[in-house]
């Protein structure tokens, strides 16, 4: 039921930290684990409604799973963002176990996408409605757990993105986004 990050700068072992946490997951806890590599071109290709519904559908197959792990698929279909979003919600209220979804290379989803620039208009929309999922789960007493690993904490700590709220600053709380050292972009 928490929101955590591993963000900083390149080649510090993000990853090895993130695949780490799977693997004792996986093991030792009774719950589903979905990886998302937003690196992977079929990923950070996709829109705020088409994640959302690759989160679902990825979710629901790592359920049925003996593993109860996956790694994302992606579905390249069109869908409306608020079905997208409660399809997901209401997946995860049937879960009889907590979702962790896991974001590694968070920077190819961000409106500073190296990949694609899309991503300017599709980040806000994709947290506010992961937001609203992560606060009903709250309030049902259904835990859905949140891991982001990237190189910028930027995007998660401006406030407003083309004038409105920037949805994932008030859903990553500050805590858990500790500043990157000097020079780190270098």
């Amino acid at each position: 039921g928490q929101i955590r990050s591993c963000l900083g700068i390149r080649k510090i072992g993000k990853t090895s930290i993130i695949n780490r946490v799977l693997s004792e997951t996986k093991h030792n806890h009774n719950c589903v684990s979905l990886m998302v590599d937003c690196s992977r071109d079929d990923v950070w290709a996709l829109n705020a409604g088409q994640l959302l519904s690759s989160l679902a559908a990825s979710a629901e197959f790592a359920a049925g799973t003996s593993t109860r792990y996956a790694s994302l698929a992606p579905l390249n279909e069109i869908v409306e963002l608020a079905l997208a979003r409660e399809r997901l919600q209401k997946l995860l209220m049937s879960f009889e176990c907590p979702l962790i979804l896991v974001f590694d290379e968070i920077d190819y989803i961000t409106p500073g996408s190296p990949t694609n620039p899309a991503w300017k208009a599709e980040f806000n929309l994709f947290w506010r409605n992961l937001r609203s999922i992560y606060q009903e789960c709250s309030r049902q007493g259904q835990q859905l757990s949140i891991l982001i690993g990237g190189v910028s904490t930027y995007w998660f700590t401006v406030e407003s993105i083309d004038g409105i709220e920037n949805a994932a600053l008030s859903f990553v709380p500050e805590e858990y986004l500790s500043p990157m050292p000097e020079g780190a972009t270098i």
